[in-house]
């Protein structure tokens, strides 16, 4: 049975409005995530971006990963990773596989586990299901949200068909690649149905009509599609693990779920979110990630929210507790789907990759793209190629077809251990996703890093207490911006992140500020570079006419000399990696 007849001609804007949508709520949640539901340190729901710092790597690798303001996470890397393999690849769930997958782990942002685990043994070219007994295990008790999170481009091709079949068959396709738990592919289905019923509809959503779609063309969305064309025989092995029984026990819990959205929303304005997300297990640390709670969540605010899309979207994101950066993506996709982008407003050009995004959501709903037959499987040899170039200072790296290739060092990790190295690069070209690839290393026995540079000396030990606030950066005052800039970036190499009339970005700890007054303001400070190429430096400051002076003392040199507002720049030789 078909839901609408109208659908032929769904407009373009609602294609930007759902990859867009996504991004942006992804982009606005993914700060919030991991606080606790009774801790104070979250910030109030606000309509804005900013810089923070993720801690990654547990006790073996502690570090830390500098997130831009406006960045996504891996729900956007997935969605996009889904629509590049349909986009461009017949056999384009093997090519997601077999090359997406095993190339995300060098670049994911906040995987999920199950996710990570899955595209690990895809790297060693090995299906999850047909790998070791514990591995097997763990995949079958895969039932996170990481299948609803990236659905949208199978959605997206589908609109136009008469039946919800073929993107039920597609998201299936996806979903056993990573997943093989019934609760991570009933909660893909449903949330696929709502975005495919909310694209199809060429008029104003009535309140919680997507609820009550989803409850009534309950069939569309609950039956298994037939995947044997793509994977044969993985439901008969699925079978052995007790599918059937836990896909009833699944399809029963969405149900269950939907239905507490739905009784919410008769109750209207005496019903509060928090208490309806907290009904539907968002809080709850057991549940929280199913797929089952972030669909029923996501379909809840879009419904209820309907009028106003961007409250619901800022409930998702700062709902403090729960996976606020899926939920907030999805709701935000669900919004986009209903009223384009237009409520989203001028944030949502600080979105990372909003043109590339844009001209994604274009070749979607245009789906012309040539497809092709035959790929490179990708493996942990051509992975260790690629680092190894990276590590080599290679500015261009070969990449499959649709990622980019132009890279340059990035201080975007920070190794939290002395026997960790970092390192990180970020890559980007035009028509392509911003990627930023890291390695974490075994640092050597003695390092040279901080050799020479001022030590701090306190009169007591510190003492321990609660951190509220930590260092963000350094501005300083420039009376020729232009200048300092050549300076900074051209002549001592540190990379430009962002650049305004009145301010530029360097390395994510400097900000250079055009000043207001004609007159430096540069007397006494003096600002400490690391570098590993002072030769080169040296060359550079000789051609631009300033002088600088060898102040070093011992083995290691230290070249002195002096930045357009007269400012002290130390140099100190250092070992930052090797190239």
């Amino acid at each position: 049975m078909s839901v609408e007849r109208n659908a032929a001609n769904v407009s373009e804007i609602k294609f930007q409005g759902v990859i867009l949508g996504a991004a942006f709520g992804d982009a606005l949640g993914w700060p919030q995530e991991g606080r606790a539901q009774n801790s104070s340190s979250s910030k109030k729901a606000a309509l804005s971006f900013y810089d923070w710092v993720k801690r990654s790597g547990g006790r073996f690798q502690p570090h830390e990963e500098v997130i831009p303001a406006g960045t996504y996470s891996d729900d956007t890397q997935l969605i996009i990773a889904g629509a590049r393999a349909r986009l461009n690849y017949v056999a384009w769930w093997q090519y997601l596989a077999r090359v997406e997958l095993p190339l995300w782990t060098i670049y994911e942002r906040g995987g999920g586990g199950a996710s990570l685990r899955a595209a690990r043994l895809w790297l060693k070219g090995s299906p999850p299901w047909e790998a070791g007994s514990s591995d097997r295990d763990r995949y079958y008790q895969a039932g996170g949200n990481g299948v609803a999170m990236r659905v949208a481009p199978h959605v997206l091709l589908g609109v136009r068909d008469e039946r919800f079949d073929s993107v039920a068959q597609a998201v299936i396709a996806d979903g056993v690649i990573t997943h093989g738990h019934p609760e991570a592919l009933v909660g893909a289905l449903a949330y696929a149905f709502a975005l495919w019923y909310a694209v199809r509809i060429n008029r104003t959503l009535d309140y919680g009509e997507l609820l009550s779609a989803l409850l009534k063309h309950q069939a569309q969305w609950a039956t298994w599609p037939d995947i044997d064309a793509m994977w044969p025989a993985w439901i008969d092995k699925a079978q052995e693990h007790g599918f059937e029984t836990r896909w009833g026990d699944a399809v029963s819990n969405m149900i269950e779920r939907l239905r507490v959205g739905a009784d919410s929303l008769e109750a209207g304005a005496l019903s509060l979110d928090g208490e309806t997300m907290q009904r539907l297990g968002c809080f709850d640390k057991a549940i929280l990630g199913a797929g089952t709670v972030a669909a029923a969540a996501a379909i809840y605010l879009a419904s209820r929210h309907a009028a106003g899309p961007m409250e619901g979207v800022l409930t998702a994101a700062f709902a403090k507790g729960s996976d606020t950066d899926t939920i907030a993506s999805m709701t935000g996709a669900l919004c986009g789907a209903t009223s384009g982008t237009d409520w989203i407003g001028a944030i949502l050009q600080e979105v990372q990759d909003t043109r590339y995004l844009n001209q994604l959501a274009q070749e979607l709903a245009a789906n012309r793209s040539k497809k092709t037959d035959g790929f490179e499987m990708i493996n942990a040899k051509i992975l260790a190629k690629i680092i190894a170039e990276l590590s080599n200072g290679k500015k261009n790296v070969p990449l499959p077809r649709g990622f980019p290739t132009s890279a340059r060092p990035a201080n975007l990790v920070r190794s939290k251990s002395r026997g960790l190295r970092s390192q990180s690069w970020q890559l980007e070209t035009p028509d392509a996703p911003t990627i930023v690839i890291k390695k974490l290393s075994k640092a050597p026995q003695s390092s040279e890093d901080n050799v020479n540079l001022p030590q701090l000396q306190f009169g007591s030990p510190p003492q321990h207490q609660e951190v509220n606030a930590v260092l963000a950066g350094i501005c300083l005052v420039s009376i020729d911006l232009d200048r300092s800039v050549e300076f900074y970036n051209l002549i001592l190499g540190l990379p430009v992140l962002s650049r305004t009339q009145s301010q530029v970005r360097l390395d994510h700890h400097l900000v250079l500020r055009r000043s207001e007054r004609n007159e430096p303001a540069g007397s006494g400070t003096i600002v400490f570079i690391r570098h590993r190429d002072l030769d080169g430096c040296v060359k550079r400051l000789a051609a631009s006419g300033i002088e600088a002076s060898d102040s070093g003392k011992g083995d290691k040199r230290k070249i002195t000399c002096v930045d357009p507002d007269g400012r002290t720049v130390e140099l100190i030789e250092a070992v930052l990696g090797s190239k």
